[in-house]
């Protein structure tokens, strides 16, 4: 689930991982997707990661090390990635780089209720249990 604006603001302010602005970065991160219509998945072309339980992540080399291509486009395209939150996946695929729909921060709790509700953890719990203010 996408963060309000209220909610952005109340974030913490030290960040994990600053906002990418070096158009030589950007330019080399872009060479490496195609971007469709804005509810299409934009898959990454490039390098991979394997995940542990979920298959393969788009890697990207930026600041010294190789990172998960969604969150560098979360850095270059949205801003910053605040500490303690992950870049998530709308579409639950782990090659999409599309930061116009498919990505959201959240915290692991809220990447967890994700998954429950919509059946993608495996040999775990399939039914969700909703926290106050939250429905299915």
């Amino acid at each position: 689930m996408p963060l309000t604006l209220a909610e952005w603001l109340q974030l913490p302010t030290d960040l994990a991982e600053y906002r990418i602005t070096d158009p030589r970065v950007i330019a080399r991160f872009e060479k490496f997707f195609i971007r469709g219509a804005d509810d299409e998945c934009w898959l990454w072309q490039g390098g991979m990661i394997n995940g542990r339980r979920s298959g393969a992540y788009g890697g990207f080399s930026a600041d010294r090390q190789t990172q998960l291509a969604h969150r560098i486009a979360h850095r270059i395209y949205i801003g910053p990635i605040p500490v303690g939150l992950k870049v998530c996946h709308i579409c639950d695929n782990p090659r999409c780089v599309n930061y116009v729909k498919h990505l959201f921060l959240g915290t692991d709790q809220e990447n967890m209720l994700d998954a429950s509700i919509k059946g993608k953890l495996h040999g775990g719990i399939r039914t969700a249990i909703f926290p106050p203010g939250w429905s299915e």
